[in-house]
Formats: structure tokens, sequence, C-alpha cells
């Protein structure tokens, strides 16, 4: 029992959460490091009695031993001393709860293990990516040696756990293996540091309670010098400096690392959490629609002074609604947990040598780097949008399927992806493509290994809620949030967005009749043209090379889509038109590739059409039968050549984006069709032929 007569304390325990993104430029590290890394261990060692708990991703935590190792020293100086404290995650800061399970606790154990060999400690706490969280985690958290990890009160507050109840840590468990969670404070974490100094330390003050009382501050490192803005506010106007010196200066307040108070206070109790993340995030994870009804129902609940007691009961949805949203995400994650699989079964099943095994690491390795969040989720944070992230997860996944496979040749059916339908996966050499019949025969994955990208990789254009505030439809937001301070209208970006009737992939098919104008596909690929659809599997086979062959019946025509990988280094593509119809028809055939060498306006990254000038990646133009292109960065050559008689329209595809700094436009590919006018007689066949040759770099490029 708490004698009422001890005063009441505040014990404040935080955790920094630093993290950049597998595949992010290393001007951005460096900018990082130098906006809040580095300023906020400064302000550290200038306060010794205040102690914090650090999380450094793998990647950030390999980037800094390489970079600036000097600041991992300073920081174990901190950590021995015991000043401060470490936490432990998942290697490559995956969300954990799609992960296979060797995933979930081999990334752990991987992280606690690197750990252990630069600090000298291993913790048995943990940063969880994203706060997503799932009721069957405890296991794989307990297997890997954590004990405990943070949550945010959102998690609790939808169980009915009150106010009162978001302080300390409380035990959960799945399979009968235990761990605790120590809920965030919310409050807390809205005012530090953007609120006045006086007001955060006077909230401390108003939360202490006889005999103390444990309150849990985590948040992204980023938060301090890296966010716009809050370099200036933390470092230069002095805003962390000031707030420590006024704990400092109280005897009742104290900040230290949430690993030195674990253990050394008694549980609370049980708390079966749902599934959940942070509040924002589980909007973001909703439609565009309903994105825009939520924030109605919350405005018009505030305006009647309803949201406070009805806001525990309303929320989004998991985290794994964004492999629902976008198709895109679900292929990542999909092939990501084929390769996981292929590795765990060849490592555990069979017997490989000594050789072997260390291929197959080496294939875990590159799907662990994969499995990293960033380039799944899209909100004011996340990058599925940002096509460097994007390739990077696709260029680990097409390193680890090359390895994997070895060289050899592949001709195969799968549901990969699990839709329910067939994929057709051939691969020669560095190569590897994915074919969906029921998805119009796109051929969403073109995998190059020494390049290490998916060439096929785009973004299909759809609306987002926050374009709303963009057209002008919604004002700017007025919360506190960072999404809230972005500017609203904005009428060059408005006049960029554009939506799809059709996926960005290739290997799509197009027809357009006698009357239509074929160049209106780089304004507006109007559904009507597209030859989408399920294709029916006409032909699998190896012969002289691996292909396919796919059929669709449309109005009287009958479209044939034959793909070969001819070599690893040549794709020929063939489709014919029979025309099943009493009178003669005309029109033009076209079949559209999708490349993505992931800048639009860049001098090193060109396409040029046969006996053209070379233009930006993204442009919109048209030549005669063909073009080449060039990734002089990455060392990658195309060429792509529909015959005489046809044409090749090219058209530069960008999105319009929310993301940390604002709205952006963004490049995510360009989209090429190669066309052909046919006149083909009542029951008479005529076809397009169409070779893509590819030039891949003499050696891996880098990742």
């Amino acid at each position: 029992m708490v004698n009422m007569t001890t005063p009441s304390s505040t014990r404040l325990l935080w955790a920094v959460h630093c993290h950049q993104p597998v595949g992010n430029f290393d001007f951005v590290f460096e900018n990082a490091f130098a906006s809040a890394y580095d300023p906020f261990v400064q302000v550290l060692e200038r306060h010794p009695t205040i102690g914090v708990d650090f999380h450094f991703s793998g990647i950030l935590l390999d980037w800094l031993d390489e970079n600036r190792p000097e600041y991992l020293d300073r920081v174990g100086r901190l950590v021995s001393s015991g000043q401060c404290g470490l936490l432990a995650g998942a290697y490559y800061e995956p969300i954990l709860p799609p992960l296979p399970y060797h995933d979930q606790v081999g990334q752990i154990v991987a992280l606690r293990k690197r750990l252990k060999e630069r600090f000298g400690v291993e913790p048995n706490g943990m940063w969880l990516a994203e706060r997503v969280w799932e009721p069957g985690l405890p296991a794989a958290l307990a297997e890997a040696g954590i004990e405990y990890t943070l949550l945010d009160g959102t998690h609790f507050k939808q169980v009915g756990f009150g106010e009162d109840a978001l302080f300390g840590r409380w035990l959960t468990e799945s399979e009968g293996k235990v761990v605790s969670v120590y809920p965030i404070h919310d409050g807390m974490r809205d005012l530090i540091p953007f609120s006045d100094v006086d007001r955060a330390v006077q909230a401390l003050r108003e939360l202490a309670v006889p005999g103390g009382c444990d309150v849990v501050f985590g948040d992204d490192g980023e938060k301090f010098g890296d966010w716009p803005g809050t370099h200036q506010l933390c470092y230069e106007q002095g805003w962390l400096d000031r707030f420590f010196e006024q704990v400092e200066a109280d005897p009742l307040l104290s900040v230290r690392p949430v690993s030195q108070a674990f253990g050394k206070s008694k549980a609370r109790g049980m708390a079966y959490l749902p599934a959940a993340s942070y509040h924002e995030m589980m909007e973001w994870a909703e439609s565009a629609s309903r994105q825009k009804e939520l924030r109605a129902a919350r405005t018009d609940l505030k305006d009647a002074g309803r949201w406070d007691p009805i806001s525990p009961f309303v929320r989004g949805v998991s985290w794994r609604n964004f492999l629902v949203r976008y198709p895109e995400s679900n292929r990542m994650h999909k092939m990501a947990s084929r390769l996981s699989r292929q590795v765990r079964e060849e490592l555990e099943d069979g017997k490989p040598s000594a050789k072997r095994k260390s291929t197959l690491l080496e294939a875990r390795d590159h799907v662990w780097q994969a499995q990293c969040n960033c380039g799944y989720w899209h909100g004011v944070f996340g990058g599925l949008y940002l096509p460097h992230l994007r390739r990077a997860i696709h260029g680990h996944l097409a390193r680890a399927e090359s390895l994997l496979r070895a060289g050899e040749t592949l001709v195969g059916r799968e549901d990969w992806d699990l839709d329910g339908e067939d994929e057709i996966l051939l691969a020669s050499g560095g190569q590897f493509l994915s074919i969906h019949p029921g998805q119009g025969g796109g051929v969403p994955v073109w995998y190059l290994d020494k390049a290490a990208i998916n060439l096929a990789d785009s973004m299909t254009r759809a609306p987002e809620a926050y374009h709303a505030r963009i057209t002008g439809e919604e004002g700017k937001g007025d919360g506190t949030k960072l999404a809230d301070q972005f500017e609203g209208q904005d009428p060059e970006l408005a006049a960029a967005l554009r939506y799809d009737a059709a996926p960005r992939t290739s290997g799509l098919v197009w027809w357009f009749p006698l009357g239509t104008d074929p160049s209106t596909w780089t304004r507006e690929r109007e559904a009507a043209n597209w030859v989408g659809g399920a294709w029916s599997v006409e032909a699998v086979g190896r012969g002289k090379a691996p292909s396919c062959d796919l059929r669709v019946e449309r109005e009287g025509l009958v479209f044939h889509r034959t793909l070969k990988l001819l070599s690893e280094h040549r794709v020929e593509t063939v489709v014919t038109v029979e025309n099943k119809t009493a009178n003669e028809l005309v029109g033009t055939v076209g079949l559209e590739w999708m490349v993505n060498l992931l800048a639009g306006d860049a001098h090193d990254r060109w396409i040029r059409p046969f006996g053209g000038e070379k233009a930006r990646l993204g442009t919109t133009g048209e030549g005669a039968t063909g073009a080449e292109l060039a990734d002089e960065w990455l060392g990658l050559k195309l060429r792509i050549d529909g015959g005489d008689g046809s044409q090749v329209t090219w058209q530069g595809i960008h999105t319009v984006n929310q993301s940390v700094g604002g709205y952006e436009k963004v490049y995510q590919g360009t989209s090429i069709l190669s066309s052909r006018e046919l006149t083909i007689p009542a029951g008479g066949i005529s076809h397009l032929r169409v070779v893509f040759e590819i030039q891949q770099p003499a050696g891996p490029a880098p990742l």
C-alpha cells in the first residue's frame, strides 16, 4: 500500500526510435544524423542525470557504424555509464504481424546479437515497428528473448482502459508466453516538443501520484531535429535543454530509460490488446472514401462536444488493409513470404552443403531487407509511393530469387500472391517474370537480378483522401498533427491529378477500333480500349524457350498473346488478332510496357525513339518502330522494337502524394505503347511482334 504522505512524483520513461529505410538515399541518412541524431546525443551529454533508451534499426545501426562510428562510441559511453539504455527490435524494421513466424523471431534475435557485439548489451525490451500489434505476437517475442515492448495508449483504450490506467506496465500473453507492455502516453507525445516548455513540465507534474508514477514517452528520433521546423525548435531555440533543465531542477520529476524501470515495479495486471496501431495509421489504412467519412464524423462529434467519450469506440482498420488497398504492396509482401518459405524449407528440411547454406543465408538476408516496412504503406509517413524504396524491396527480392534459383530455367504455375488465381512464372538466367492471366495478362513483376530492379514496377493511380485538400474540396487541417500543418489547395498539383482505369503494369493489350484515336492513350487510358479481364491459359511450356500463350475473346475478335524468353537478354511478345466476324475490321493493336528507371528528370536516364533524340523519362512522346532506354547510373540498357509499320508512344507517369514534407509530384515510371494498325479480313488473322532486349550491368548494381 502506498503511504499517502509520500510526495507525489513523476518519472518520465523516455524511448527514442531512430530509423532510416532500406534503400533510402545516403544524403537522407547524413541530414538526419546532422539535424537530429547527433545534436540529441549532445544534449544528453550536457545533462548527465537525464536518461533515455535508444532504439536503432539495424539499417541505421550499420550505416552509423560504417560512416559515424565515433557517434556510436559516444552512445556506448552513455549506455555503459548507466545514463542511457538500449532497446532491440526486428533488424530491418519490418511490420512484425504479417511476417512468417520464423522471420519474426529471426530478425529480433539478429538485432539483439548485433547490439551485444557493438555495445556489450543484449536488450530484453524492443521497439515494435509502427506499434503494429496483433494478439498472437507475444509467443514470437518471448521466443526471441523479449520481455517487454511499448504500445500506444490507443491499443489500451480500445479495450476499455481509462486514462488512469495508461501508466506503468501490463502483462499479456499468447500460447502461454508472457511479455510486458507499456502504454505510451498520448498526451505527453503531443506536447513534446511542440508545446511551450512550461506547459509540458506542468503536465508531468499534474500526472504525479504519491509513491511515483511511471509515464512512458516513446517517439521517433527524427521528431527531434529532422521533421520540418524541429531542428530550430529543439536546438537553436533550446527546447530540449530548457525542458531537461526544468526537470533537473524539480526533485519530484525525472527522465529515465524504460529499460532501467523494467522489473523494478509490479505489473498492474493483464491486458489483452486488439490488432491495432496508432490511430492515424489505422485511419490511413482505410480506403480514401472511408477516411473522408471518418474525418467528417470526427469533426461533427467534436462540434457537438461528444468526441472525448466516444473516441475510444472510433477506429480505423488493421495495418493489413494496406495489402488490400494497394496490390503493389501485396505483391511485395507475398513474394517476400514465398522466398522466405523457400529458404526455410531448404535450410530445415534439406541437407545443404556448406556452400549452399552460405547462399541460403545470403538469400535470407535479402528477404529480411525486403521486409523493411516503409515501402509497404502510405500515410504522412510510409514510402509506398516512393519508387526508390520500392526499388530496394524489389531489388532484394530479385537478388534472393536469383540466388535460390541458381541460374536454372523456371517454368511454372503458382498462386504465389494468394489471389485465388495461378500466376505463370518464367525465368531464364538473370530475369524472372510473373504473368497474371486473371488480371488482363499483366506482368507486374519483372525482376532483373544484376540491376536489382522490378522493371515493371509502378503505382496504379487512385484517389487518396488528402487529394480533397489539394483540389480545395476540403480546407487545411485544424489539428496539431504534422499533416494538419500542410497547406491546402494547390492548383498546380490539382491539375496533375490523374486516376487510372487500367492497372499500371507491363504486358497489357489494347485495341483501338477504327474511329477511335490511339493517341488519346497518353492522356486518358480508356477502360473500353483495354483488353482486360481474365485471359485463359492456352499453353505454358519450356520448349526451346520458357513461354506462355494466353487467349481472350472480345466482340468477335480473338486475341492471343504469346510471350517467350528467347534468352536472358531477349523477350519476344506476339499479339495476334483473329477476326471472327463476317466483315473486314480495321483497328490498332497495342502492347504496353511499364518501365521504371526511378528518375523522370535525370540526364543519365533517358528514352530515345529510333532515329530520334534523347528525352527524359518523365516526358510524353512518340516515334516510329521502337525506342532505346538507358539508366546510365545502373548500367542498364533496353531496346523495344515493334518492327516495320509499328509505332512507339510513351508517357511519364506521375502521382500526387503526401509525405512528411507536404504534397509532391512523384515520377512512377514510363508507360510505353508499341502499336500497329491492322486491316483484318473476315476470318483473317494479323499480328504485332515486339522484341524487348535487355543489357544488364556487368556486375551487381548497388542497393
